[in-house]
């Protein structure tokens, strides 16, 4: 029992760090994308090499395609594993 509400809080842990490991990663982005675009764009995750980001529209997901080197460049400055491509999702924030 003690090692399974050991494992619980580790795991709790991890999950508390990675969440802000990616808030952080959010703000440091902001920072960089030009003004107005943090209402189009959201980073949702990263996992397995994938910057995962939400568009709020398809045109958008085509803009994050040509501007890929540089999103990736710039996010791989905050982020410790690496970053190889982007996947853009659609997402509406309210």
């Amino acid at each position: 029992m003690a090692a399974w509400l050991e494992n619980g809080t580790r795991i709790r842990g991890d999950i508390i760090r990675r969440a802000r490991r990616l808030e952080q990663l959010r703000m440091h982005m902001k920072e960089c994308w030009p003004s107005g675009v943090d209402q189009e764009l959201e980073i949702m995750n990263v996992r397995e090499g994938r910057l995962i980001l939400g568009v709020s529209h398809s045109v958008w997901a085509t803009r994050v395609r040509f501007l890929a080197p540089q999103i990736i460049e710039n996010a791989q400055k905050y982020w410790e594993e690496p970053i190889e491509r982007i996947e853009c999702r659609l997402w509406r924030h309210h």
